[in-house]
C-alpha cells in the first residue's frame, strides 16, 4: 500500500509543469514556512516566521517585460533587480540590476490548478495568482 501511495505522489510531482511565461504581476495568496530549515532557537524562529509572513503576505512579484523585477511592498535589503526565467526548468533568477550575482532563486510550479513560488534559499512556499 505504501508503495502505491509513493508512486502516486511521485507521479503527481513529475506531472506538474512550470508555466511557459511568468511576465506580469503575481499576488501572494498564502505563505507556507513549515518546510523552512532555519537553524535558530524557538523564539528566534517564531520571530522570523512572523517577519517573513509579514513581508510576503499579499506581496506582489512584478516581472516586467523589460526584465526588471519589483517586489511590493519593497524589502529594504532587496536591491533593484533584473530577472531571467528558464521555462523548461521552472526557475526564476533575480539578479542585482546590471550585475550577474543572483539575489533570489525561485522554483515555479503549477499544481492543483494554481501556481506556487518556492523560494530556494529559505524553503518558503508562496501560493500565488497572476494579477496581470
Amino acid at each position: 500500500m505504501k508503495s502505491i501511495l509513493m508512486l502516486l505522489l511521485l507521479t503527481r510531482l513529475w506531472s506538474s509543469t512550470p508555466p511557459k511565461d511568468i511576465t506580469g504581476k503575481w499576488q501572494v495568496d498564502h505563505v507556507d514556512i513549515s518546510g523552512s530549515t532555519m537553524k535558530m532557537n524557538e523564539q528566534q524562529k517564531a520571530m522570523m516566521i512572523k517577519s517573513l509572513k509579514g513581508i510576503f503576505s499579499n506581496a506582489v512579484f512584478d516581472f516586467n517585460a523589460n526584465h526588471h523585477f519589483y517586489l511590493t511592498p519593497a524589502i529594504k535589503s532587496m536591491p533593484k533587480g533584473d530577472w531571467e526565467y528558464d521555462p523548461d526548468k521552472g526557475v526564476i533568477r533575480v539578479k542585482e540590476l546590471n550585475n550577474t550575482g543572483t539575489v533570489m532563486m525561485i522554483n515555479v510550479v503549477e499544481k492543483d490548478g494554481g501556481t506556487v513560488f518556492e523560494m530556494v534559499e529559505t524553503q518558503i512556499v508562496l501560493k500565488v495568482h497572476r494579477k496581470s
